[in-house]
């Protein structure tokens, strides 16, 4: 795999009353530029001893390189302009066994190690971005470059923000019949540098974000299905999760803060989904039920910075026709979001107190398909 990106971007004033003889209004009064480049080659092997297993291995190697520079525009000269480059080399192991015990059941097994880098958000000021004259990028290192005497801008390195190093552990299993069909999984993923929100967000009411420096997912996820009877079928999954910090010592403008053993936030403890279907000729109708476990808004793991659990129902129905008024079909469709018009908070942050982000209540959705 080979990509490339670059970005370009720029501000303008609208509109302004008085402006120097000495500036063109069409200016942009701040621009910088990105470059992004990777390249990731794998080899993969499959190994099967005999015909009920199979086993997989595979390597990547992720080549990554970042280029940011504030390019002079406005007030964005000498040393209030950033630039920075940074490099980013991975290697992805992953092991894999499937064994088909019958036609019908299964289990599996899976190891693997992965990283991803932190994004251009996680590379700037907590507070503010590049757009914002006199703020720094989050690096430990400036080195100052010049053209004779005078400052062209300030190039910085060792991002202060690292990449994030996963251990993923999986075992599962599976059972698949005509009437009845489940999948279950159990996982562990080990964390290191993971970037986690805070809790708070920044002026553009972005979530806050830094590296934890160990913490843990673990958790359960079945789904299934069951054919029943009369044309109605039983649909449904769940996950039970623990998600929290290992060790995590937070550094604030006030102190530090122990954070281990602590939840991570707008982690939900549980989600579940479950559908009954019903299917007659050409009319189908199906009740879906989503239930959201109680998600932590900040790392203090207090009971009044939570969004409450909640659940919601759902309503879908269709219609579908033969040939009718000359066209080869016809179907309607009627969707019906949050039957029951419950109030409730899918997601929201902590900044003194609780903000919430509130849901839509009950909505329709209403689609008229034809084929000609």
């Amino acid at each position: 795999e080979l990509s490339t990106f670059a970005s370009d971007h720029f501000g303008k004033v609208l509109w302004a009353k008085y402006v120097s003889r000495t500036r063109n209004p069409e200016d942009p009064y701040y621009r910088y530029k990105g470059e992004k480049f990777w390249v990731s080659p794998f080899v993969n092997v499959l190994y099967q001893p005999f015909r009920q297993l199979t086993l997989t291995g595979d390597v990547q190697y992720q080549y990554k390189t970042y280029t940011f520079m504030q390019r002079q525009a406005g007030n964005f000269v000498g040393e209030l302009r950033n630039a920075y480059d940074v490099v980013y080399h991975f290697i992805h192991p992953r092991l894999g066994m499937n064994y088909n015990i019958n036609p019908s059941l299964y289990a599996f097994a899976y190891i693997g190690k992965a990283s991803r880098e932190p994004s251009d958000d996680d590379l700037f000021d907590v507070w503010v971005g590049p757009d914002d004259l006199g703020k720094r990028p989050l690096f430990a290192t400036a080195d100052t470059i010049r053209s004779g005497s005078a400052v062209e801008y300030i190039q910085w390195s060792d991002p202060y923000a690292k990449p994030e190093e996963l251990v993923d552990i999986e075992l599962g299993c599976g059972y698949h019949r005509e009437v009845v069909s489940f999948d279950v999984t159990v996982y562990q993923m080990i964390f290191r540098n993971e970037i986690v929100p805070y809790g708070g967000v920044d002026d553009d009411k972005n979530p806050i974000k830094g590296n934890a420096e160990s913490t843990i997912h673990r958790g359960l996820e079945i789904e299934g299905s069951l054919n029943l009877p009369l044309n109605l079928t039983i649909e449904g999954n769940i996950s039970a999760s623990q998600n929290y910090y290992q060790k995590f010592i937070y550094h604030g403008w006030d102190g530090k803060e122990n954070y281990s053993g602590n939840s991570i936030p707008l982690f939900p403890r549980y989600l579940a989904n479950f559908w009954i279907s019903y299917r007659h000729q050409t009319l189908s109708a199906s009740i879906s039920l989503r239930s959201v476990g109680k998600q932590f808004l900040d790392n203090t793991q207090k009971d009044e910075r939570i969004v409450d659990p909640y659940t919601v129902v759902g309503l879908d129905l269709s219609w579908e026709s033969g040939r009718l008024w000359g066209l080869q079909g016809m179907k309607i469709h009627l969707k019906i979001n949050n039957l029951l018009d419950e109030k409730y908070e899918t997601s929201g942050y902590w900044d003194d107190e609780r903000y919430l982000y509130p849901a839509a209540g009950r909505n329709y959705i209403a689609i008229l398909s034809t084929s000609l």
